[in-house]
Protein backbone atom coordinates (compact mmCIF):
# COMPACT_ATOMS: atom_id res chain seq x y z
CA UNK A 1 0.00 0.00 0.00
CA UNK A 2 2.85 2.39 0.73
CA UNK A 3 4.28 1.87 -2.75
CA UNK A 4 0.90 2.51 -4.32
CA UNK A 5 0.40 5.65 -2.24
CA UNK A 6 3.79 7.05 -3.26
CA UNK A 7 3.10 6.42 -6.92
CA UNK A 8 -0.37 7.97 -6.78
CA UNK A 9 0.70 11.02 -4.76
CA UNK A 10 3.97 11.53 -6.60
CA UNK A 11 2.92 11.00 -10.18
CA UNK A 12 -0.85 11.45 -10.43
CA UNK A 13 -1.83 14.03 -7.79
CA UNK A 14 1.48 15.86 -8.12
CA UNK A 15 3.54 16.47 -5.02
CA UNK A 16 3.35 20.25 -5.49
CA UNK A 17 -0.25 20.32 -4.25
CA UNK A 18 0.66 18.49 -1.04
CA UNK A 19 3.85 20.50 -0.61
CA UNK A 20 1.95 23.79 -0.88
CA UNK A 21 -0.60 22.65 1.68
CA UNK A 22 2.02 21.39 4.13
CA UNK A 23 4.03 24.61 3.80
CA UNK A 24 0.90 26.70 4.46
CA UNK A 25 -0.05 24.93 7.71
CA UNK A 26 3.33 23.96 9.13
CA UNK A 27 6.21 25.85 10.65
CA UNK A 28 8.63 23.47 8.96
CA UNK A 29 8.86 24.13 5.21
CA UNK A 30 9.58 21.33 2.77
CA UNK A 31 11.26 21.78 -0.58
CA UNK A 32 12.68 19.85 -3.50
CA UNK A 33 13.73 16.93 -1.30
CA UNK A 34 10.04 16.13 -0.74
CA UNK A 35 9.50 15.74 -4.49
CA UNK A 36 12.55 13.54 -5.00
CA UNK A 37 11.85 11.34 -1.99
CA UNK A 38 8.16 10.88 -2.83
CA UNK A 39 8.58 10.28 -6.55
CA UNK A 40 11.84 8.32 -6.75
CA UNK A 41 13.60 7.22 -3.58
CA UNK A 42 10.74 5.81 -1.49
CA UNK A 43 9.07 3.88 -4.38
CA UNK A 44 12.46 2.44 -5.36
CA UNK A 45 13.22 1.25 -1.84
CA UNK A 46 9.72 -0.20 -1.37
CA UNK A 47 9.78 -1.88 -4.79
CA UNK A 48 13.15 -3.49 -4.13
CA UNK A 49 11.98 -4.62 -0.70
CA UNK A 50 8.80 -6.17 -2.09
CA UNK A 51 10.74 -7.84 -4.90
CA UNK A 52 13.29 -9.35 -2.54
CA UNK A 53 10.52 -10.60 -0.26
CA UNK A 54 8.72 -12.29 -3.17
CA UNK A 55 11.95 -13.93 -4.35
CA UNK A 56 12.50 -15.35 -0.86
CA UNK A 57 8.90 -16.61 -0.71
CA UNK A 58 9.29 -18.51 -3.98
CA UNK A 59 12.64 -20.04 -2.97
CA UNK A 60 11.25 -21.75 0.13
CA UNK A 61 9.32 -24.97 -0.51
CA UNK A 62 6.18 -25.50 1.53
CA UNK A 63 5.93 -29.04 2.94
CA UNK A 64 7.68 -30.49 -0.10
CA UNK A 65 5.00 -29.53 -2.65
CA UNK A 66 6.24 -28.87 -6.20
CA UNK A 67 6.50 -25.24 -7.29
CA UNK A 68 3.68 -25.49 -9.86
CA UNK A 69 1.27 -26.74 -7.19
CA UNK A 70 2.11 -23.85 -4.91
CA UNK A 71 1.56 -21.31 -7.67
CA UNK A 72 -1.65 -22.86 -9.03
CA UNK A 73 -3.19 -23.93 -5.75
CA UNK A 74 -1.98 -21.18 -3.48
CA UNK A 75 -1.47 -17.97 -5.43
CA UNK A 76 -4.10 -18.91 -8.01
CA UNK A 77 -6.79 -19.25 -5.38
CA UNK A 78 -5.61 -16.15 -3.50
CA UNK A 79 -5.74 -13.93 -6.59
CA UNK A 80 -9.12 -15.32 -7.62
CA UNK A 81 -10.83 -14.26 -4.41
CA UNK A 82 -13.08 -11.19 -4.65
Amino acid sequence: MGLLECIIIGWFFKTRRFKDYINSVSEIKIGLCWDILTKVVTPAILGISIGMSLVERFKIRYEGYPQWALIAGGWGVATGLP
